[in-house]
């Protein structure tokens, strides 16, 4: 619950630059045969933290718990507290997992690395969007339901070791 509630201050906090990530994203499945989970699937899977149909948010870290601590005790902290107190403790914003996930628009298409590395590359490139380390995972297009994911064996990505750390 804490991390949920993590990911929405943050959120709530930078909210234009996850809108700025958000159209980007949005963009990028005009330009690419991708698309992200419906509305239905995010109500499905929101319950494990801050959600849309391109990402979700994993925040760990000190920072983290301390601004949820503080909103526990401000329930009507304002955005600009949340803000002022994130970008005071900046060395740890990164310490949150942007989580982006695609699916390829057709049934029974695998995944295209050269999205992939579109993708990762033009985020890469960005100043602009939320600090944070982002992974991407591109699908198929089949989500199992019952997990809220589409990952898999076939599934292809930029994580881990690899991933992008915005700062």
């Amino acid at each position: 619950m804490e991390r949920a509630i993590a990911g929405g201050l943050y959120a709530f906090a930078f909210e234009e630059e996850f809108n700025r990530l958000d159209k980007f994203l949005e963009e990028k499945t005009e330009q690419f045969p991708i698309v992200g989970i419906t509305e239905e699937m995010v109500k499905y899977v929101e319950a494990d933290g801050y959600t849309t149909p391109y990402y979700f948010l994993a925040p760990f870290g000190d920072v983290y718990d301390n601004i949820v601590e503080k909103n526990l005790e401000n329930p009507a902290i304002s955005k600009e507290e949340v803000r002022t107190f994130l970008e005071n403790n900046r060395q740890e914003l990164h310490k949150v997992n942007v989580a982006i996930q695609l699916y390829m628009k057709e049934e029974y298409t695998a995944p295209d690395k050269e999205i992939l590395e579109q993708i990762a590359s033009d985020i890469e490139n960005m100043s602009d969007i939320p600090y944070g380390s982002y992974s991407i995972h591109l699908n198929d297009n089949y989500i199992d339901k019952k997990r809220g994911t589409g990952l898999k064996d076939n599934t292809i990505r930029r994580s881990n070791q690899n991933k992008i750390i915005k700062r």
